[in-house]
Order: structure tokens, then C-alpha cells, then sequence
């Protein structure tokens, strides 16, 4: 969702195990059909490089199946500690999922959705840097929509918009938005952060830009 922006001097790397898309920075751990708990298994993989940002809309294939809407809070609750506890400086932001053409999947994701907040509460009241993002409210028209459950382009970049926003607030207004540490094993910083002004740069528009740069280097990973 996100990437570098050249116009303000913010240093943006997604990092992941997967690529996909024809952004020139197109790493991502978005699993085609990953549930939350296959979405845990996956992220033995990236969180050892150590985002100090992490992306997480997780759930929509949980209502969707669905296997047992009831417990997935549970679940999410499990990722989001397993995130803590690799990436324990990191500002994990907790999308509220988006909405679904199938009015079954629909009211799971509503049931789903209320659960969050209270999830997020409790790691917060813990010290944790982890925020709720409203993405529910953001797409509900059927032309952001490729079909039932996922977005077009443009609903990608509105939620681009919603991503940046809750990145940019953490920052300005908590002070939860830290330097990278060194990934593991590398050695080295790799590096998500600014208000968006959109860049196409094919598959979905990117980039990011408002006021002085957050940091020199920022991680992302986008789940």
C-alpha cells in the first residue's frame, strides 16, 4: 500500500516474503485466501526483519469461509501478541475490516469488527504501540470493489489514504512512531511513513508527503 516518495525525502521499504503487482516496490504479505491463523504461520518470515510499522487486515476470509466467525477475535488477539513479541517497538495498526457484497460474510464482518476495538484496548493499556484503523467505514461503494470481497485499485488507495492517516497521527499526536532497529542477521536498517500524495506507479497508486520527513528510515510491512 505504501511505498517511497521522492518529493519529500521519506525512505520507504516494504518488506515481506511475497511480491506481487507492478509497483517497483511490490513486496507484500498479503496470502491469496490466508486465514488469520495461516496469516500467523506466514509471519515467521518477515517480522525478523524487524518493521517498526505493520499493516494488519486480517479476518475476511475467517467471515467469509466462514470457519467460526465467533472465535476469530480470539485469534486476531494471537496474531497481534506474536507481532508484540517479535517487533515489540513496532505501531501495529488493526484495520477494522472492509465490508463484503455477500450479506452473510457481511454480518460476520459487523459481529468481527465490534470485537476489535476491546482487543486493542487491552495491548495498549499494556504499554503496546497497537492502533485500530476504521477501514469498515472507508469502501462502501461497489465501484471500489472487484467483487465480493476485495478492492479495485481505487479502493486500495482509499485505503492507502486511511493507512497513512493512522501512521501520521500515531507519530504527531503519540509519539509511537520509532526508528527502525537493525533487522536480524542483517546488520543494517531497512526501511513506511507521510501523508499521501499518490504517485501511479502501475498496479495501485503510491507514494507519500506532508510536512518534515518522520525519519530517515522506516520499515513497513504490509499484512
Amino acid at each position: 500500500m505504501l511505498s517511497g516518495d521522492g518529493n519529500t525525502g521519506n525512505t520507504v521499504n516494504l518488506i515481506s516474503s511475497l511480491q506481487s503487482g507492478t509497483m517497483a516496490d511490490n513486496n507484500n504479505e498479503g496470502h491469496d485466501g490466508a486465514t488469520i491463523d495461516q496469516i500467523a504461520s506466514f509471519t515467521t518470515a518477515v517480522l525478523p526483519q524487524r518493521p517498526n510499522v505493520v499493516l494488519l487486515h486480517a479476518g475476511t476470509n475467517d467471515m467469509n469461509l466462514p470457519l467460526d466467525p465467533t472465535t476469530a477475535p480470539d485469534h486476531l488477539g494471537n496474531l497481534i501478541d506474536q507481532i508484540i513479541a517479535a517487533c515489540p517497538d513496532a505501531l501495529i495498526l488493526v484495520a477494522q475490516i472492509i465490508s463484503s457484497g455477500s450479506a452473510t460474510t457481511q454480518q460476520n464482518i459487523i459481529q468481527y469488527n465490534a470485537a476489535i476495538p476491546e482487543l486493542v484496548a487491552a495491548r495498549q493499556a499494556n504499554g503496546s504501540h497497537v492502533m485500530i484503523v476504521d477501514m469498515f467505514s472507508q469502501l462502501f461503494y461497489p465501484s471500489d470493489y472487484t467483487d465480493d470481497l476485495h478492492p479495485n485499485d481505487q479502493g486500495y488507495s482509499i485505503m492507502g489514504d486511511a493507512w497513512y492517516r493512522a501512521i501520521a497521527y500515531a507519530n504527531a499526536e503519540l509519539g509511537w512512531l520509532n526508528a527502525p532497529v537493525a533487522s536480524e542477521g542483517s546488520g543494517h536498517l531497512v526501511s513506511c511513513s507521510r501523508p499521501p500524495t499518490w504517485l501511479p506507479q502501475g498496479q495501485i497508486a503510491n507514494g507519500a508527503g506532508l510536512g518534515a520527513k518522520m525519519y530517515p528510515d522506516i520499515v513497513c510491512v504490509p499484512m
